[in-house]
Order: C-alpha cells, then structure tokens, then sequence
C-alpha cells in the first residue's frame, strides 16, 4: 500500500548510480580559475608575483584507469572606488557596534590552563567593536560581483576595512558566520571544552575570513579573530611553523614595516599571501578533493531505523538524535561551496518485514 510501501521503494532514493570506468587510460584535464579582487589597498604596494608565489597552479589525481589534470590560473582585479563604497555601506547597514559585542583570549591564562590542566581558567573576556553579519556581505557580494565569477572556479576577496578600527586594538572589527553546532543545531555561544564552558560564557565566533554558501571566499586580514591565537598556544607542540596573521592583524603587520623600503613591501605581500593560503589550497583546491568533479549541488538521503517501536520505544523519541539541518550543517563544514539538500526519514523496522 502507499502507506506501507515496499523496501525497494523507500530505498529507491538513495540507489547510487554505479559508475563504470573505461579499461583504457583515460587524461582528463579541467580548466578552473581563481579570481582574486583587491579591495581598498594601496594597489601600488601589490606585488602579484609575490602573492601568487607557491600557490598551486595543477591538482592532478591518478588511478589505474584515469589521470585528471586540473589546471588553475589565478586572475587579480583592483576594485574601484564606487565598488568599495558600496560594499563599505552594506558592511555598515549590516553591522552593529558596541562595548560587548565580541570576545577577545587572555593569552596569559591560556597558557597557564595549558598546564595545569586541572585549574579550569577564564580565558575568554567580552571585547568592544563592530560585528558585521557575513551572511549579508556574502549576499552582496554574490549579487554583485566586481568581475563575472569563472564557470569553472572561485572568487576570493581580500578587503581591507582597518579604517573601522581604532588604533591600540581598542575597538575592531570582525564577521558574525551564524556558528551553529551541528549536534543540537543551536547558536554557538561556548568553544570546545567542556568542563571550562561555566567559567567562559557567551563567546562569540568572531571570524576574520569566512565563506563556502556560494562560490565566493572574503579574507579580511585587518579584522580581529582570537581562534589562530587560541591554536598558536593551545596546539604549540604540534606546530612547525607559525605565521604572523595568525597573531597581527594589517594594522599591524604595517606598523611594523617601512612601506618605503622594497624589503619591507616584499614582507607585507608574503604576509597577504599567507592571508589567502589556506582558503586556496584547502578549501578552493584541497588535494583530499581532487578526484571530485565541480558541482553545485549534493543530494543526501538518510533512514533511520527504529527496531523497537513495539517494545515502547516511538518514532518521535528518536528524533533528537539527528535530522536534517544537523546533517547539512555537517556537510557544509565538509563540503562547503555546495548547495545541500537533505532528507532524514524515521522508520519502524516491524512495517517492512522483508528487512527484519
């Protein structure tokens, strides 16, 4: 009956389509681009050779059968001066500015709770600024794009907003991304560790960089975080290398170089480059996803199974433990630049007797 459909039916959904590969070597190459738009710096003191400098040009992925070649070019555009004014009005329709609205890390008792694991520190403190709504300039930006995004690839902003900032570190700036956990698809208000959580309340994610809803990434090196700082100390045994944006934002970064001096403008273009390093080759062009062919949507269909109906145990007891917008959050943490459609489905085990 239609209440009671087959197996063959309620799986029908979630048959995977096989794939068959040629038994001859098959080359493949694809073409994608990395559009990389400059936003309100002195485009003078851009060296686009030094930006560029080790950031991949190939991804390539071999099986017995099949070698892909993916080819990146990287493409840099200087936004004029009416595109940085009107996206600096969206920051400024989209944001609100005030005494408590971020958080910054006490360094000192961080360092202190990394050893001495048993004394719980407050290490998080409420912090003045402006939090801007990410999801709006996200918007903006996809809506209006300063170049036509590529068909194939990637757009990446590197703005610079330091002009809403004070000197002294003592009002900043950084992007609210709407941080929801995933497991019970609350608001994000506490960081990771659990038993300090009572002595650390209402954190706030303050992001620096953030995108992946669209093809489009925003870096924003002269906006506050307090994560890479957290990672610095928390992780420091693990660390080889550490990076000066992990720890400066572009104020900075500047007021520690002599822009007239070419050594110190080499220094702040390896400083931007390593700005936009990780989002390139983790997030636009990870080796993990080479096999992967572009696209723009995912489709995911799950079942969950109840075995026990009829010892008591009801369908609607077991919602709690995922449903759709948990599993979709998980996947565009995975997979972000995609747009999921989800759907989770509560069975009970006695209506299909051909599977019990």
């Amino acid at each position: 009956s239609m209440l009671n459909p087959p197996p063959s039916e309620v799986l029908q959904e979630y048959e995977l389509e096989e794939t068959v590969l040629t038994s001859q070597l098959l080359d493949i190459e694809r073409e994608w681009t990395a559009n990389i738009i400059v936003v309100d710096f002195d485009q003078s003191l851009i060296n686009e050779a030094e930006i560029l400098t080790g950031i991949p040009t190939t991804r390539s992925y071999a099986t017995d059968t099949v070698f892909i070649t993916h080819n990146i070019e990287y493409a840099i555009y200087y936004a004029d001066q009416d595109y940085v004014d009107d996206l600096s009005q969206v920051v400024m329709d989209n944001s609100v500015n005030g005494s408590q609205t971020g958080t910054y890390l006490n360094e000192t008792a961080l360092l202190y709770q990394q050893v001495n694991l048993d004394e719980p520190q407050r290490i998080f403190y409420p912090r003045a600024g402006r939090v801007i709504d990410g999801y709006a300039v996200e918007d903006w930006l996809e809506n209006n794009p300063y170049v036509a995004p590529p068909s194939l690839g990637y757009t990446l902003y590197m703005v610079n907003f330091s002009s809403l900032d004070t000197s002294g570190h003592g009002l900043e700036h950084w992007y609210d991304y709407h941080a929801e956990d995933p497991d019970t698809g609350e608001k994000q208000d506490w960081f990771r560790l659990e038993w300090d959580n009572a002595l650390n309340p209402n954190i706030t994610m303050d992001y620096s960089s953030f995108g992946g809803r669209s093809n489009t990434f925003v870096v924003d090196p002269s906006a506050h975080q307090w994560y890479l700082k957290w990672c610095r100390i928390w992780w420091s045994t693990e660390i080889g290398t550490e990076y000066d944006f992990w720890t400066h934002d572009l104020e900075d970064k500047v007021a520690s170089l002599d822009l007239s001096n070419p050594t110190d403008i080499t220094a702040l273009n390896v400083y931007l480059r390593e700005c936009i390093w990780d989002p390139i080759n983790q997030l636009f062009f990870p080796y993990q996803h080479q096999p992967a062919s572009h696209v723009q949507t995912g489709l995911l269909r799950a079942l969950v199974i109840c075995m026990d109906v009829a010892q008591g145990t009801s369908l609607d007891s077991l919602r709690w433990v995922t449903d759709a917008e948990m599993q979709k959050a998980h996947l565009e943490e995975l997979y972000p630049f995609i747009s999921w459609d989800v759907q989770v489905d509560f069975i009970d085990i006695d209506e299909y007797p051909v599977w019990n």
